[in-house]
């Protein structure tokens, strides 16, 4: 999929007017909230859902496909584009105009197939509608277990409740999103969600910052050929490659760390670092989370499904792997990488396989 055959002028019209006005969408967010509410059956608060989350190119979108298709869970779509913040509304105001969309390759080029009514990580703006403050012009602060935003939590729980009913009517289904920026919040989410289960999976690191390495370069080429692309992804709070890269600065480690350039690969190394440093001992310590090993997870899809499935309290056989496709390893040049570095991230990550899943 690119921008430019997949989004038509009115569509671009359209996601430019979303992303100007976060408080116009905000208000009637207020408004429909209230409707809401006023629905029988409404339940006070969204059960037991799943947060997946973990660094770009982790297999966050392989687990949120398996999960999003049964029939228990309820996810954001692209259809919710681009007022994703009055979802009943907008379902209402557009699903007279909607057309069929062929499964077509995401922007990733990594072999992903999407259409409108594929599940996507959508959630970020939910956040960067209300916290304002963590979003500076080089990077995201992360978000601490005791901090709070005035109307934020009730309205991220409503917004949960309406995403349930509007992809799975009259169900009581349960909320799932895959949320790469929720990694600067797994102790927030914790707290707020007692009931949540957190996945987080992780690559084998030199892989994974290769991985990441080349996304951004392949979306700095996109966003300087293409500036709604850029625009679209910046909106929506895909903020991981391409031009609008705002690292989320884990434990102030943009500051303190020599490598500064991503296009080189010590920076996704020690972006990998501070963003997995805190997961061993949370791991422990948060009953919610279910840390997974995503080459782990390809080797042995069934089983470790099983593992999870059991996790989230679902009948026997309820997740089913499908066709999982493992993205492949590449040869990776390691001649003048700082050796301490790479040292490092394979030290942290065998302290995740320590603590990850097994079957």
């Amino acid at each position: 999929m690119t921008f430019k055959n997949k989004y038509s002028r009115v569509d671009r019209w359209l996601h430019k007017l979303a992303f100007a006005t976060p408080r116009m969408q905000l208000d009637f967010a207020e408004q429909e909230d209230e409707a809401f509410r006023k629905q029988a059956g409404v339940p006070n608060e969204p059960s037991a859902p799943v947060f997946i989350t973990a660094m770009p190119r982790a297999g966050t979108t392989l687990l949120l496909n398996i999960l999003a298709a049964a029939p228990q869970f309820a996810s954001h779509t692209y259809r919710d584009m681009p007022f994703l913040l009055a979802p009943l509304k907008w379902n209402a105001l557009s699903k007279g105009f909607r057309q069929p969309d062929a499964l077509r390759e995401r922007a990733h080029a990594d072999g992903i197939m999407v259409s409108a009514d594929s599940p996507e990580a959508f959630e970020e703006m939910l956040w960067m509608a209300h916290w304002r403050g963590h979003y500076l012009p080089d990077r995201v602060r992360p978000c601490s277990a005791s901090e709070t935003q005035a109307g934020f939590l009730p309205f991220l729980r409503t917004h949960m409740l309406k995403i349930a009913e509007l992809r799975r009517p009259g169900q009581g289904a349960r909320y799932i999103s895959k949320n790469n920026g929720n990694i600067a919040r797994l102790g927030w989410l914790a707290t707020h969600f007692p009931d949540a289960t957190i996945i987080l999976p992780y690559r084998e690191p030199v892989q994974h910052a290769a991985s990441l390495l080349r996304q951004h370069l392949r979306f700095s080429e996109m966003h300087a050929a293409d500036p709604f692309a850029s625009a679209y992804m910046r909106g929506v709070g895909h903020l991981e490659f391409g031009e609008n890269l705002r690292p989320i600065d884990f434990d102030g480690w943009l500051d303190s760390s020599p490598w500064r350039d991503p296009t080189r690969l010590e920076f996704w190394l020690a972006y990998w670092i501070a963003a997995y440093r805190q997961v061993p001992a949370l791991a422990q310590s948060v009953p919610q989370m279910m840390v997974l090993g995503y080459d782990s997870f390809c080797a042995q899809p069934g089983a470790q499904l099983a593992i999870v499935n059991a996790r989230l309290g679902l009948a026997e056989g309820t997740l089913a792997a499908g066709d999982v496709k493992k993205l492949a390893d590449k040869p990776v040049d390691l001649v003048g990488v700082d050796a301490a570095l790479v040292d490092e991230a394979r030290t942290l990550f065998d302290a995740l396989e320590a603590v990850r899943v097994r079957v």
